[in-house]
């Protein structure tokens, strides 16, 4: 038994088909048959049963493919292990601007007492840069505003949030229990660059609203930090998140001007015992928030 032909077992298992085996391996769909009717000489038994509806495991298929990829796991980390014990471990992370800004430093000052030896690389960017990012390999987790649907990832929960206008503490308006839309259009606004998404999520408001033509300008930001740092000192309203984390800032609603929004953490679902373990561990830090 070797561990290419346990490599390709669980592929084929994965991927539904020969073909689709194939291509992934690639390698010939004759030598991919080839080799798992040679695993199962080896072991003595039928693994895969082949029909009309294409493959399926026979019950001892289905035992031996549970311990076949604990063992390609164990293989994973006995490599990492030999790479030497003092090389420092990195883990790549790809995320929008809000989480890498508001959530992530305060995950990763916990993940950092668990995994102390461990280099952190943070890249941000929209959704679909952070999710071609992981699926080529460049990224080791990811963090969308959207599940990703795809076979090689594992994509769960990790938090979520509220966009809606926000105004200096110090602003006249912000002694106010509530405030009406009215009162918030007499303001002028602060805008992200067209591209941003946080500025998509503004124009789909203000057009769902129909006042995206009633609004007053006063400037355009490029960053989410940019433009904290400008509602703060009072010079307009502006759209931020609320995992925002800012004593000299309010979030005032209307609740017509707000919009929820999810995050998940997404990992390759290959063998990468040690990713999925940090994701594990990023996942119940995040899920406290």
């Amino acid at each position: 038994m070797e561990l290419k032909q346990l490599t390709y077992f669980v592929e084929i298992i994965r991927s539904g088909s020969l073909t689709q085996a194939a291509k992934k391996l690639a390698v010939t769909q004759p030598a991919l048959s080839q080799a798992v009717q040679n695993l199962e000489r080896g072991v003595g038994y039928m693994l895969v049963e082949r029909g009309p509806r294409g493959l399926s495991l026979t019950p001892k298929g289905k035992i031996f493919l549970r311990y076949a990829v604990e063992v390609l796991d164990a293989a994973d980390n006995l490599m990492e292990a030999a790479k030497g014990a003092e090389e420092v471990e990195k883990l790549r992370i790809y995320s929008g601007q809000t989480v890498a800004t508001w959530v992530l430093p305060g995950i990763f000052s916990q993940l950092k007492k668990e995994y102390s030896d461990l280099f952190i690389e943070i890249r941000e960017g929209d959704d679909q840069f952070v999710k071609k990012s992981l699926l080529s390999g460049e990224a080791d987790l990811a963090i969308t505003t959207e599940q990703i649907e795809n076979e090689d990832v594992i994509s769960e929960f990790l938090c979520e949030d509220t966009i809606g206008p926000a105004i200096a503490t110090e602003h006249p308006l912000a002694q106010k229990l509530k405030i009406t839309l009215s009162e918030i259009l007499k303001e002028k606004f602060i805008l992200y660059h067209a591209e941003s998404a946080m500025q998509k999520i503004m124009d789909k408001l203000l057009t769902e609203a129909r006042i995206s033509d009633s609004i007053g300008r006063v400037m355009e930001v490029r960053s989410l930090a940019g433009m904290v740092k400008n509602i703060e000192a009072g010079l307009g309203v502006g759209f931020v998140s609320s995992l925002v984390k800012s004593e000299k800032l309010r979030m005032v609603g209307p609740q017509q001007l707000t919009y929820k929004r999810k995050f998940f953490l997404a990992v390759r679902n290959k063998r990468e015992v040690r990713f999925k373990k940090i994701s594990r561990s990023i996942l119940e830090i995040g899920q406290k928030i």
